[in-house]
């Protein structure tokens, strides 16, 4: 059983292809609340590519954000594809 879920892509589009007037904020709210929580997190791509991380996530693996993000999670964490 793994802790990790992988979830569907959302379609945040409308049909003129612009995001909907209250998206900027709840992304922005979205945003301060993972840069601010007290527990690590990381968003991953369907490839399990790093694409963002909070300073917690950042102090877990002792290395700078720009070191982490774009990396898998199996390179940067040995035993990760048994978990999955």
């Amino acid at each position: 059983h793994s802790a990790f879920r992988r979830l569907p892509p959302a379609d945040l589009s409308t049909a003129a292809g612009a995001p909907p007037p209250r998206f900027a904020l709840e992304a922005a709210a979205l945003a301060s609340i993972f840069e601010t929580v007290g527990e690590a997190y990381c968003v991953c791509d369907a490839d399990w590519r790093i694409t963002a991380i909070n300073p917690v996530m950042a102090t877990y693996f002792g290395r700078p954000a720009a070191e982490i993000v774009g990396r898998t999670a199996f390179e940067l964490h040995p035993g990760f594809a048994e978990s999955v």
